[in-house]
C-alpha cells in the first residue's frame, strides 16, 4: 500500500524531490519545462562603455537559462556576454571563458539558454556604448525539470544511483 523511499547520496548535493505520486496513465506533458532556482544577489558596477554584473547564489545550482528583468531605460538594445568564473586551487582568478552571448532588447523576454552548468556565481558584461547603463531589477535562473517514473513492486528493494562518472545514460 505504501513505499518507503530512502535517498542516501553520501556527500553529494541533496535531491530536490518536488512530488511523488501515482500515474494512472503515462501521458505526461509539462507546460513549463523549467524549475526556478533561488533568487541570486546581484552586484552591478558601471564603467565607461560597459556594465559588469556579478550574479551569486547561496550554493551551487544547475543553470540552463537566465532571464533578466530590466527597469530602465525604457528603450534599449545591448549585447551581453556571460562568463563562468575561473577558479584555480580553490581561488577565484578571473572571468574565465565566455559561456554565452545574447542581446537584451526592450519589449522582449531577455533570456538566454545555454548548456547546463553547475555554479554558484556568474559574471555578465553588458556593452552600453554611449548609452546610459541598464538598471537590472533581477536575474532569474532556471534549470530544466526532469522526471523519474518507475514501476515499483511490494517487498522489493530499489536504488537510485547518482554521480557515477562511469555510468552510461539509458537509451
Amino acid at each position: 500500500k505504501y513505499f518507503k523511499l530512502v535517498v542516501d547520496n553520501l556527500d553529494n548535493d541533496p535531491l530536490n524531490i518536488l512530488k511523488i505520486g501515482s500515474y494512472q496513465s503515462i501521458e505526461y506533458r509539462s507546460i513549463n519545462p523549467y524549475l526556478q532556482n533561488p533568487h541570486p544577489t546581484i552586484k552591478q558596477k558601471d564603467s565607461a562603455k560597459e556594465s559588469f554584473v556579478e550574479i551569486v547564489w547561496p550554493g551551487d545550482f544547475h543553470v540552463d537559462k537566465l532571464r533578466f528583468n530590466i527597469d530602465a531605460p525604457k528603450f534599449y538594445n545591448r549585447n551581453v556576454r556571460i562568463y563562468l568564473p575561473k577558479v584555480k586551487d580553490g581561488s577565484l582568478t578571473g572571468f574565465g571563458d565566455p559561456i554565452g552571448f545574447f542581446t537584451v532588447k526592450s519589449g522582449t523576454e531577455n533570456s538566454v539558454d545555454f548548456p547546463r552548468i553547475k555554479t554558484d556565481k556568474l559574471y555578465c558584461v553588458i556593452e552600453n556604448g554611449d548609452n546610459p547603463p541598464l538598471q537590472i531589477k533581477e536575474v532569474v535562473a532556471d534549470q530544466v525539470s526532469f522526471s523519474a517514473i518507475a514501476y515499483l513492486e511490494k517487498d522489493k528493494s530499489y536504488s537510485l544511483l547518482l554521480d557515477d562518472s562511469l555510468a552510461i545514460a539509458p537509451n
